[in-house]
């Protein structure tokens, strides 16, 4: 039974929605086409004989310079698998260019032959538009990032030389006139090298985030057990002075880079300890555990793809639960450079290391109860032994 209501309301729906409906007879070569794809392609009331399927087809710019049997081929080569959408360029009756999304099913015969498919055709140049400028604005800022980076890098660089020569000299100073300077002169040439000190380990932060990003060398595989040897005797002569105790678990073999992740986990123990309780001794336990695919896609990784999740927990002073994306920036601190010094550019390097090794690295902690980091590295089962 036919229903004008209902054939003019999926009429009326099609030309809001942008998309049509049709049906190709492989066997005849014979398409059918909906009111709605006559519409996207601005086809005027007058033009709407039946459409062929060539003529459909050189709609399209990627199939529009193929031969008539390519053309005719295009159907079930690319259509009647299943209903994977397929992007083309097209252009109009009117030549106005336009992006379409085509989908098509196509349902077997007795001789398991392709009879017929059915599909849809829809308008996405508004989508498209907005993908596009999305990913320029991607690449703009990518860029400019790197040019930021190199930026940091050679200033950074320049800054030493000059730097090297003010605390040069300073220290010559002190040293051969520091008796015949009053009480006051004196304070000022010590704050003068302090300022140094403080800008050489500066300049010298900075380079290492820049470098972060320069580091091309290919990552390998990598023994985080063996790492952290390393990173515990190059921290002995503090951890001897504050008694600290560190605990590692078992840990696995990634693809890493050596020498970034020393820094990383070297960052990560130095402030474990630096921020300790007075009269506390420090405890630093090291773990590791597999992330649920929740998890990961609440930090924006993968949730398909299997990553380690490697937890540095200290007892220390810890921080504001809001502020747990805070200290990753640049220049942030919790702290006055009185209480605890620093530069306030660890953290933000130890999450751009992680970043580099295409996991991250989350905070989490709670004041006077400590602070856990979250390293989240990709996993490799074959790496295990």
């Amino acid at each position: 039974m036919d229903h004008p209501e209902i054939h003019q309301l999926h009429a009326e729906g099609e030309r809001i929605l942008r998309y049509g409906t049709f049906e190709f007879d492989c066997a005849g070569r014979e398409l059918h086409c909906s009111d709605g794809i006559y519409h996207l392609l601005e086809y005027p009331l007058h033009a709407r004989p039946a459409m062929t399927p060539e003529q459909l087809l050189g709609h399209l710019k990627e199939t529009a310079a193929e031969g008539i049997p390519e053309k005719k081929a295009f159907w079930e080569r690319h259509l009647a698998s299943a209903y994977v959408p397929q992007v083309f360029e097209a252009v109009t009756y009117s030549g106005n260019p336009i992006w379409v999304q085509v989908w098509g099913k196509g349902s077997c015969d007795a001789q398991q032959q392709t009879g017929k498919i059915t599909g849809i055709i829809r308008d996405i140049t508004e989508q498209h538009e907005k993908e596009q400028h999305a990913l320029r604005t991607l690449e703009d800022l990518q860029q400019s990032n790197r040019e930021l980076e190199d930026f940091a890098y050679v200033a950074s660089h320049d800054l030493q030389e000059p730097l090297r020569k003010i605390s040069t000299f300073c220290g010559r100073l002190y040293a051969r006139y520091h008796d015949q300077l009053d009480r006051e002169g004196g304070q000022y040439l010590d704050r003068i090298m302090a300022s140094a000190d403080s800008m050489r380990n500066l300049i010298q932060n900075l380079l290492d985030y820049s470098r972060v990003a320069q580091t091309e060398e290919a990552l390998q595989p990598t023994r985080l057990d063996v790492l952290l040897i390393g990173v515990q005797a190059d921290l002995e002569l503090v951890i001897e002075e504050t008694r600290a105790e560190i605990t590692v678990a078992p840990l696995p073999v990634i693809m890493g880079h050596a020498p970034l992740l020393m820094q990383l986990f070297t960052n990560l123990f130095s402030n474990a300890i630096k921020f300790r309780k007075s009269n506390v001794t420090p405890k630093i336990k090291v773990s590791v555990a597999t992330p649920s695919a929740l998890e990961l896609a609440a930090v924006g990784l993968d949730a398909h793809q299997p990553f380690y999740r490697v937890q540095v927990e200290d007892n220390g002073i810890g921080f504001d639960p809001s502020q747990a994306e805070r200290i990753f920036q640049l220049f942030q601190r919790l702290h006055g450079k009185a209480e605890f010094p620093g530069t306030g550019i660890g953290l933000a390097i130890c999450r751009k290391i992680a970043e580099r090794h295409g996991g991250t690295l989350m905070a989490n902690g709670e004041e006077g109860r400590g602070a856990q980091f979250s390293i989240y590295f990709p996993a490799d089962p074959a790496l295990q032994v």
